[in-house]
């Protein structure tokens, strides 16, 4: 992956950490894990809390970057809400 598409991706990977920072956790705390999945064509990246938040209704500004990031490297991004925390692909 050359230098521009790492730098898009690491901006993708700080703000979904972030999210999950701002929106997961009460002051219990919990833990935020990142994967890379590389395969022959594209990465897949995965930033999974524990957290309780709940899906927020409509994307945020932060959202909306990450949107137009992963747009701009040819990818998408999905987000799962479950009781024992969020997935963001």
């Amino acid at each position: 992956m050359n230098s521009e598409r790492c730098w898009r991706l690491g901006l993708i990977v700080s703000e979904l950490i972030t999210n999950s920072e701002r929106h997961a956790f009460g002051n219990d705390g919990g833990s935020i894990r990142v994967e890379l999945l590389p395969s022959l064509s594209f990465v897949e990246c995965r930033v999974t809390d524990s957290g309780t938040g709940e899906a927020i209704p409509g994307p945020g500004h932060g959202l909306k970057i990450v949107e137009a990031l992963a747009k701009s490297l040819g990818g998408t991004i999905d987000q799962r809400f479950g009781p024992h925390g969020a997935t963001a692909s």
